[in-house]
């Protein structure tokens, strides 16, 4: 799914007013005093937030600010998307003036560290008086942490997770329930089977295509495939689990239950109208859904079938990384990451982003305090079977390839193995140029 900043929530709103209530409103008058104002140490934070979001952020940045002993602040930086971000931070890297922190993708990290730009967190997390206790390490979810992991530096830690989301699948249960299916569905299968139901009684098609890199993937996960060999240097979608999920796609558009539609706009349009059975989309997305559909029909939220038996999610999210530079702006920093995932700061930020919050206690916490979390809060359930992007530059490229192959299976441009075979020679045209 395209990156879709989620519009402001209401307790996004009451964070913005209580921020501004707290820190005044209108204009300042300066002390009378000749004596030179104290110095500020100022943290920079690169990012490619919302607007609504970056607001969020700096309050909590300024709340951190407020407790410090000595004058510093944190100032954002905004980019327009992440990989505006990610070619802003190389030129930096390459200048020397990076950042002192910066939101980064799995898939960059080991091109910074490769530069020696980033700082690991492994011995500021358990080492110092700043360090983590035993306790607060197991409230995090260490899944959250294997993608910022480089294997090439000992496994260190190079990014500090801040929220996340899942891509699942949607369904609409009510119509599923009345044609006899099941929810969730036991198998690939089975989600044929109701929707060659839904289409003998006159039913609209099953599902409408906007495959994304994340949902591509997620789909060849599901049939226990991978994407690339161990040293990631072959493809290995186009084996069985590659197949398997094609031949899906051809099952579906063979009983008239799948088409392609232009925009992401359209695809939640068909589900949310009742057109459409079944949708695969992020968590992000599971307020709007509700809005929308109301309560025209009951939806559920569940990951797709496995046909391993273990249930599988592709998690997507905030990472944010430190950049090397002197000694005290790195361990405010980290002081500041410590504050942003507190329980009751991260709780309150992952509220405002319709978001999952990296501790289980802020979860804990978003489940007792806001009743609107309570969908979320089932799909929370399967955080612990979430994977992550690999640490991998070509990633975005290789996703992208994988989903054109599967809407050409889709709109019939090719057969399963000829779509498969393409987007095979391609990436290993990315692998080995």
């Amino acid at each position: 799914m395209p990156f879709r900043p989620p519009t402001i929530p209401w307790f996004g709103l009451l964070l913005c007013l209580s921020f501004l209530l707290s820190t005044g409103c209108g204009a300042t008058t300066a002390p009378l005093t000749n004596e030179p104002a104290p110095s500020t140490r100022q943290l920079t934070l690169w990012h490619s937030l919302s607007s609504e979001q970056a607001e969020i952020l700096q309050g909590l940045a300024d709340e951190w600010s407020a407790q410090q002993s000595t004058d510093v602040t944190v100032r954002l930086v905004r980019s327009p998307d992440e990989e505006a971000l990610h070619q802003k931070l190389l030129a930096a890297i390459q200048t020397e003036m990076p950042p002192t922190l910066a939101f980064v993708r799995p898939a960059d990290i080991a091109s910074y560290v490769d530069a020696d730009a980033l700082l690991p967190l492994d011995s500021l997390m358990e080492e110092g008086e700043n360090a983590l206790s035993e306790e607060e390490v197991a409230d995090y979810y260490s899944e959250f942490f294997e993608s910022s992991r480089y294997a090439a530096s000992n496994d260190a830690l190079y990014a500090w997770p801040v929220h996340r989301y899942q891509t699942l699948l949607f369904l609409n249960r009510t119509r599923i329930l009345e044609l006899g299916g099941e929810v969730p569905p036991p198998s690939w299968e089975a989600m044929v089977q109701v929707c060659a139901a839904h289409r003998q009684q006159g039913g609209d098609t099953c599902m409408a295509a906007f495959p994304t890199g994340n949902i591509a993937v997620l789909w060849l996960w599901s049939h226990n495939g991978s994407v690339l060999d161990e040293k990631r240097l072959e493809p290995t979608f186009q084996g069985e689990a590659g197949q398997s999920v094609m031949q899906w796609l051809a099952a579906l558009r063979a009983v008239g239950g799948v088409h392609q539609v232009p925009t992401y706009d359209a695809k939640v349009e068909a589900f949310v109208s009742g057109k459409t059975l079944f949708n695969f989309d992020s968590t992000a997305e599971i307020p709007t859904y509700e809005a929308r559909i109301n309560s025209a029909f009951d939806m559920a939220v569940v990951p797709p079938p496995s046909t391993s038996g273990t249930p599988v999610t592709y998690a997507t999210g905030g990472n944010v990384a430190i950049f090397r530079g002197d000694a005290e702006s790195q361990a405010l920093a980290w002081d500041f990451l410590r504050f942003w995932t507190s329980t009751e700061s991260n709780y309150r930020w992952a509220a405002a982003l319709d978001a999952y919050p990296v501790r289980r206690s802020a979860l804990e916490k978003l489940d007792a305090e806001w009743p609107e979390f309570s969908r979320m809060r089932q799909a929370a359930e399967w955080l612990p079977y979430s994977r992550s992007e690999p640490m991998l530059a070509l990633w975005p490229q290789i996703e992208k390839i994988l989903a054109e192959a599967m809407i050409n299976t889709i709109n019939g441009q090719e057969t399963p193995e000829q779509a498969l075979e393409t987007a095979a020679r391609r990436v290993q045209g990315l692998l080995k140029p």
